[in-house]
């Protein structure tokens, strides 16, 4: 009458690719190294945690990513916030300045 969990591990959870058709780390699995590190997970174990997790949800990750990747992903993201606040901070003193002749 109990229901058996025999074939539990053998769903099919589907598949995760860490790069997508032409090689290229997808924003997926940049959006996940990111977290990853951010959560204190170090660059060289990264790979490892990925695959550990997605295992008992049945998933099967298609492919790995080297610590050097994991550490120039996390490189390329903080240039990419500098960039992006830069960017922000511009356009807020431009604003800023149109306030101001606004009030005079």
């Amino acid at each position: 009458m109990a229901e058996s969990d025999e074939g539990d591990e053998e769903e099919e959870g589907g598949i995760y690719h860490i790069k997508d058709g032409q090689g290229i780390f997808t924003n997926e699995t940049r959006a996940l190294v990111h977290n990853l590190v951010q959560l204190g997970v170090p660059a060289v174990n990264v790979n490892d945690v990925i695959h550990t997790v997605a295992q008992p949800m049945g998933i099967t990750v298609d492919g790995t990513i080297s610590d050097r990747t994991v550490r120039r992903t996390v490189l390329e993201g903080g240039i990419a916030a500098q960039v992006q606040f830069a960017d922000e901070v511009h356009h807020a003193q431009s604003m800023s300045y149109s306030f101001r002749f606004l009030i005079i």
